[in-house]
């Protein structure tokens, strides 16, 4: 039984990241690859961690996938897509400037995630992938410029958007979203 062989990386450039108040951990590595400080995002998210997830980690305990402590809750499986499982289950390892090792994940935006910025109920801008596969953004102003588009909550906290949206570039891309679902036109 072979065991695979990991090429651990360094870190070129460490830094932080200020988003909201909260201050995120970010790295560069020396093959050019950003990543997010999985321990910082769990602080920024408020987790403070008994050790028990790292426990786990450590030990291999836990079947199939180990997401993140910060997306490990149980109420929060139905909205993390199979994709997005596979990509934060693999955290990847590296030694940063003070010569530790730790991990992180990938700085980019992931497909099926909407991304907002400003406070609850203020959003001024909306970003996704483009969800064609093609994996452009597609920023959608909230406020001000025309176009701009409205975001609506359900109950269940599953986002629309209103009007559809069309891109005029690249793929040319045309749907709506609507309860967290992508709908061609």
């Amino acid at each position: 039984m072979s065991k695979e062989v990991i090429k651990i990386l360094k870190a070129t450039h460490q830094g932080e990241l200020e988003l909201n108040g909260f201050k995120i951990s970010s790295a560069v590595l020396s093959d050019g690859t950003r990543v997010l400080v999985n321990r910082s995002l769990a602080n920024a998210f408020g987790i403070k961690g008994s050790g028990a997830y790292w426990q786990k980690k450590k030990e291999g305990k836990e079947k199939g996938a180990l997401l993140p402590e910060y997306l490990s809750a149980k109420y929060l499986t139905p909205f993390i897509s199979d994709e997005l499982m596979i990509k934060l289950s693999k955290p990847i390892p590296y030694i940063n400037a003070q010569g530790l090792e730790t991990e992180g994940i990938p700085a980019e935006l992931m497909p099926g995630i909407v991304y907002l910025l400003g406070k609850p109920g203020k959003e001024w801008l909306a970003g996704l992938i483009c969800p064609c596969g093609c994996k452009n953004i597609i920023e959608l102003p909230l406020i001000g410029q025309n176009p701009k588009w409205s975001i609506f909550f359900s109950k269940a906290n599953k986002v629309s958007f209103s009007p559809s949206i069309w891109r005029n570039v690249g793929c040319k891309s045309h749907f709506f979203i609507q309860e967290a679902t992508v709908r061609w036109c």
